[in-house]
């Protein structure tokens, strides 16, 4: 199928580099359905060797396995999730105040009342902040968009996780890829040896990277 079911694809964040397009196919036969899903596996996730971004990235390739399979069955969301930054982009800029959006789709025959969850986790090492709860009515065929205030992050890899849910329980969830941008930061760090026993003392030097705010 090309291209692929919407279901598969909205609020599926891009996995080591990797946007769902490039790994997914989707195929109909006859009355029933399949996903052929193209990655490296023990089971239904991607396998990896343990890093802790590794770990922090482990839910997302869930979320990918889940959403094919309730969509091989026929028994994908009413509700379609699709988190965004700011104008569409993958990367924020930190001296800038970061916003994001989530926009809803409802392909019910009927209205729903919604409380939309939002998220935002460090890939490097799983860190997570909530950022609150918002309401929101979702008319079917009516896209709705709900604004999400973002903190202000240090630079690095992050993801922005949405949890819909209605009186009928979870309704649907996804996530959005971004990063974090800095003009400033740290460069190097450099230790003048490996390791120090307990009582000894060492020494390092860090560089910094652009101008500090003040």
């Amino acid at each position: 199928i090309d291209p692929l079911p919407a279901p598969l694809v909205d609020g599926v964040p891009v996995l080591d580099g990797k946007p769902p397009t490039e790994y997914t196919t989707a195929y109909r036969m006859r009355d029933g359905r399949g996903v052929w899903l193209k990655y490296e596996a023990h089971a239904v996730t991607a396998r990896h060797s343990f890093s802790w971004r590794g770990l922090a990235e482990y839910d997302y390739w869930a979320l990918v396995a889940g959403r094919a399979l309730l969509w091989a069955a026929s028994r994908e969301a009413e509700v379609s999730v699709n988190p965004a930054t700011a104008e569409g982009s993958s990367s924020v800029d930190r001296a800038q105040a970061g916003r994001a959006t989530v926009t809803l789709t409802n392909t019910s025959p009927r209205p729903l009342q919604v409380i939309v969850t939002t998220e935002v986790r460090r890939a490097s090492d799983g860190w997570r902040k909530s950022l609150g709860e918002a309401r929101a009515a979702v008319v079917p065929g009516q896209p709705v968009q709900v604004s999400v205030s973002l903190p202000r992050l240090r630079a690095d890899d992050y993801f922005l996780d949405v949890v819909v849910k209605s009186s009928r329980g979870v309704e649907g969830f996804g996530a959005r890829a971004f990063t974090v941008t800095s003009d400033f930061g740290v460069e190097s760090v450099v230790m003048d040896r490996s390791f120090v026993e307990r009582g000894e003392t060492m020494t390092g030097k860090i560089t910094l990277r652009g101008t500090p705010p003040v």
